[in-house]
């Protein structure tokens, strides 16, 4: 069983400016103080900044061990995943038509099996419920009922008549119920809750110039106040966009600076640090006829777009990597996820998947992953993450994935599960 380890506090910042901060001289650190000194307010400042440098430092290297969860029938392509703190419980969307609960994130029982209903990864909670978007609309179970007592909303009653798919839905849990959902057109809706009457905004109001092509992604960010982000992606650009009335109309974000903008780049996952209002996404550019995992960072609302480092430490070959998903953890921490080519000398190549970490969302690192103690060399596509505060989840096309048995990977928060 996974111990539920607690955090003993926040992370020990200290002194992030700086310019307040001196490395002692090297004779202070081969012979130490003499008795009486008292160290320049620059010094010590040094020192205890040093200590949050490296609290950081090893929390990102703990998320190298991961652990298979167990579950009732084995269905596979686990599409999203989710916990609900007011229920205790996580919630998992299965692309096979089904859903799956747990009370510990490491035993799983499968649930309904909804025919033909294609979950992706618009998966929500708000107050009372827990949401799956899918080809027909939006299902939806409220908290302490049966696990099979879901209720269906259909896409003609959000005002969506037509062919396209939800295929994201965003709440503003824990400050209100009000919800926005956008479709595979790239088209918005909004609500004060789902069930109650949805709008659709006029075309005037609606997200403009959307990439062109079949939108591969598509998400819905809460911001704060009234203020939401939509981001869309196709194989032919990504666009983000802001809405500041609560979801009644849309602006691009930027003059043209756009995010995975060059021929070739393909994105498909955002996520937003809260905390320190960082936007990231990932993706891949292409490069010497091969895919190469790609993340970039905006600190202004979207405006401008800069490519993140990531620190391959020497273990992956960088031409053949691709990323999937990107999650917050909260307290600044974010991780990613996809799958490398590692070719195999006299056999066919094998297809491991890449986990990366960062602490600010501009300087990634490759953790080294194993899974039930071992190298995991097979072909598995990371699809998301959820946390509960004490430990981190990870869905893929291969089931779902826990942080290790010691329960090491800790957030000191609950991050906005969106």
């Amino acid at each position: 069983m996974l111990t539920t380890l607690r955090t003993p506090g926040n992370i020990p910042e200290w002194c992030t400016d700086e310019a307040f901060v001196l490395e002692p001289p090297a004779a202070n650190v081969a012979t130490g103080w003499a008795p009486a000194t008292r160290p320049a307010a620059p010094i010590m400042n040094w020192l205890q900044n040093l200590y949050g440098k490296w609290v950081r430092y090893f929390q990102k290297a703990l998320l190298s061990n991961w652990e298979h969860v167990h579950i009732t029938t084995n269905l596979g392509n686990v599409a999203a995943i989710i916990f609900h703190p007011d229920e205790g419980l996580w919630l998992a969307s299965l692309e096979t038509d089904y859903v799956a609960f747990s009370r510990d994130g490491y035993n799983f029982i499968v649930g309904s099996d909804f025919t033909s209903s294609n979950f992706g990864s618009g998966i929500a909670i708000d107050s009372s419920r827990f949401i799956l978007c899918r080809d027909q609309g939006i299902l939806y179970r409220v908290l302490g009922a049966s696990l099979d007592d879901w209720t269906a909303i259909t896409k003609a009653t959000m005002g969506a008549p037509g062919a396209a798919s939800i295929l994201h839905l965003c709440t503003n849990y824990p400050s209100s119920d009000r919800a926005i959902a956008v479709d595979a057109d790239g088209a918005v809706y909004f609500a004060t809750s789902i069930t109650a009457t949805w709008h659709k905004p006029g075309s005037g109001s609606q997200p403009q110039s959307i990439p062109s092509g079949t939108i591969t992604t598509a998400w819905i960010i809460k911001v704060d106040g009234t203020n939401w982000y939509l981001f869309l992606a196709s194989a032919n650009g990504a666009k983000l966009y802001l809405s500041d009335d609560n979801g009644l109309t849309w602006d691009t974000c930027g003059t043209g600076a756009y995010p995975f903008a060059t021929s070739g780049d393909a994105a498909s996952a955002i996520a937003y640090d809260t905390d320190n209002e960082i936007l990231v996404i990932v993706g891949s550019k292409h490069g010497s006829s091969q895919h190469i995992a790609k993340i970039e960072f905006s600190t202004d609302a979207g405006i401008t777009w800069t490519e993140a480092n990531i620190d391959y430490a020497g273990r992956y070959d960088i031409k053949k990597s691709y990323l999937y998903c990107v999650y917050y953890c909260g307290n600044g921490m974010f991780v990613a996820a996809g799958y490398t080519i590692e070719a195999v000398a006299g056999g066919h190549p094998i297809y491991p998947p890449i986990v990366l970490v960062s602490s600010d969302g501009q300087n990634w690192r490759v953790a080294h992953v194993k899974v039930d103690n071992e190298d995991l060399t097979d072909y598995a596509i990371m699809k998301g993450f959820a946390c509960n505060g004490n430990f981190l989840l990870m869905c893929s096309d291969e089931g779902i994935f826990t942080t290790d048995s010691n329960g090491e990977f800790i957030s000191t928060t609950t991050p906005t599960l969106t």
